[in-house]
């Protein structure tokens, strides 16, 4: 019994408030929808949409028009009413759908409104074999308001004569064939198209219009390419992600070197008798600057060279240093690196050398060097002569100047198409993003052989004994000799300050290969402090060589 009067009940109020709710949701209605294209011989074309909205009694804000992105790309021109005067309105695109929200949220209207949205449209257009063609849903079907009239006049960029244009309309629901609709082309040569009678809810107005072929310039493959962009630009932002997923697994396949299953321990003396261009190269896959001081200062170590201090005058000037050849540049005893960087320092067989040859200079002045050939071309020298092979699977400078050229080559184009407005602000920033990737992976994906992993946890090992001698200060009063003698791969690890503070007060004299004015009192922190400044070119310079149919959606009120 119960049962038999909820079910009465229900009946009675959709009976009673359902027909109310109704005829309140069924008083707005469009009076007319009217649209214009015109067709850019770029195959963009421009569309104006005039929409007559009828609110009747009911107090809204505005409208909204929602159209399909399948495929095309729409940029809203401007909202106006029937004199020209803009409306409020913003954008937003979900889930496939360009949303145009029309209107005051401040203010509240009623009655007969016009709304005229202007936008352009891309890669809408579709291209055959044996013509050209628009394929546009005019009204949209889902629209929850019935439109009384709807029709479409287009603009074709030049006169065709009817017999070279194919011509349908169809009416109803989405992919209906019905055909309740007409057309005919004024003396113009613009095709007009007419609804014969209105739509309910759901209901709508499609448009085919094809021309022969040549009439419009089909777009090439790379503005297909920059569209295709534009239309997914809404998942620009998987780009990078996936391409960091893509670049993680490469440094996993590429990059990672073989796993040294054993902690760090502490190493006494440069392993395998690496030399600090060496060490440099196997540590960070790479020469920087500061290998050539510090080459500079092992060959002054090794008897090779002999460092003079040079007094300038003026209170702002920095001291210069006299470079001294002490022995042959063919020596067998030095590395093909070595031996090259000698060459390249002393042009003759004379005992001492300067760059210009000039017989007033006898003398190879640093400042010389570092002014004629710059760190850049010495570090290039000293690198191709370092055998890469043995410690890397790949010569690590050319892996990572193709993935960080790669970066740079993406962060370029990213920028020229946006400057050309080809790309939304959050495509350019996805790929801006997938350029600094590739830059940021860059240093990681040069690998290194079996040997070089194993000197890189030894090397590792040092690098630790010279960061933590200050501790053990007590020991170096019997090996003075080890300050000069590692003080150069202190260098290449950015440690010379705290190295030359292990040994202040420890050594009394300065080293035999440097010739120079200390004072009262020989110090190895202000030693190391004026190699700095001196050879700051070289040692703390920075850097190392290392279509086819569109239109649609539907709208409503709000």
């Amino acid at each position: 019994m119960w049962k038999r009067i909820g079910i009465s009940a229900a009946i009675l109020f959709l009976i009673i408030f359902g027909t109310s709710l109704g005829q309140v949701y069924f008083s707005e209605k469009i009076k007319n929808f009217s649209v214009e294209i015109r067709i850019n011989k770029d195959s963009s074309f421009l569309v104006k949409e005039s929409i007559v909205y009828d609110f009747g009694e009911n107090l809204k804000h505005g409208i909204y028009r929602t159209i399909p992105l399948n495929n095309i790309k729409i940029k809203v021109l401007k909202v106006v009413d029937e004199f020209g005067n803009p409306y409020q309105f913003e954008t937003t695109g979900m889930g496939g759908y360009l949303n145009i929200k029309i209107g005051n949220p401040q203010k509240l209207i009623t009655g007969q409104h016009t709304y005229n949205i202007f936008y352009q449209v891309f890669n809408g257009l579709g291209f055959f074999k044996d013509h050209d063609e628009i394929y546009w849903n005019v009204t949209g079907n889902e629209w929850h308001v019935p439109i009384e009239k709807s029709q479409a006049l287009v603009f074709l960029p030049e006169k065709i004569s009817q017999e070279n244009l194919k011509i349908d309309c169809f009416t109803g629901f989405f992919g209906s064939k019905e055909k309740d609709c007409g057309f005919q082309i004024n003396k113009d040569g613009n095709v007009i198209f007419e609804s014969k009678k209105e739509f309910s809810p759901g209901k709508g107005l499609t448009i085919v219009l094809g021309w022969p072929k040549r009439i419009i310039n089909e777009p090439g493959f790379f503005q297909k390419f920059l569209w295709t962009i534009k239309v997914y630009f809404h998942l620009s932002f998987l780009i990078p992600i996936l391409l960091f997923i893509y670049l993680f697994e490469e440094w996993l396949r590429k990059g990672k070197d073989p796993k040294i299953k054993k902690p760090i321990v502490i190493q006494y003396e440069p392993p395998d008798n690496l030399r600090p261009a060496e060490v440099d190269l196997i540590l960070n896959q790479t020469v920087g600057a500061k290998s050539i001081g510090a080459t500079l200062i092992d060959l002054a170590v090794r008897d090779f060279i002999k460092i003079k201090k040079v007094k300038k005058s003026g209170i702002f000037k920095n001291d210069d240093y006299e470079l001294i050849k002490l022995k042959d540049c063919n020596d067998q005893s030095l590395r093909d690196y070595e031996r090259e960087l000698m060459k390249i320092i002393f042009t003759s067989k004379t005992k001492t050398e300067t760059l210009s040859n000039a017989s007033s200079q006898p003398t190879v002045l640093l400042s010389k060097l570092e002014e004629e050939l710059g760190p850049s071309k010495v570090i290039k020298t000293i690198y191709s002569k370092l055998p890469h092979l043995e410690y890397f699977v790949a010569d690590p400078e050319k892996v990572y100047k193709r993935w960080l050229y790669i970066g740079i080559a993406i962060i370029i184009v990213s920028y020229t198409l946006k400057g050309f407005h080809f790309l939304d602000f959050s495509f350019f920033l996805s790929l801006l993003t997938s350029g600094i990737l590739f830059g940021i992976f860059a240093p990681f994906i040069p690998k290194r052989n079996n040997k070089g992993a194993e000197l890189y946890w030894k090397i590792l090992g040092f690098k630790e004994y010279i960061k933590t001698a200050e501790k053990d200060r007590a020991q170096f009063y019997e090996t003075e000799s080890i300050f000069e003698k590692y003080l150069p791969y202190a260098i290449v690890f950015g440690l010379a300050k705290k190295w030359a503070r292990a040994f202040e007060g420890i050594c009394k004299n300065p080293p035999s290969w440097y010739e120079g004015d200390f004072g009262l009192k020989f110090s190895t922190l202000g030693f190391v402090n004026s190699i700095n400044r001196s050879f700051s070119g070289f040692i703390s310079g920075s850097g190392g060589v290392s279509g086819g149919g569109g239109g649609g959606g539907g709208g409503g009120s709000w």
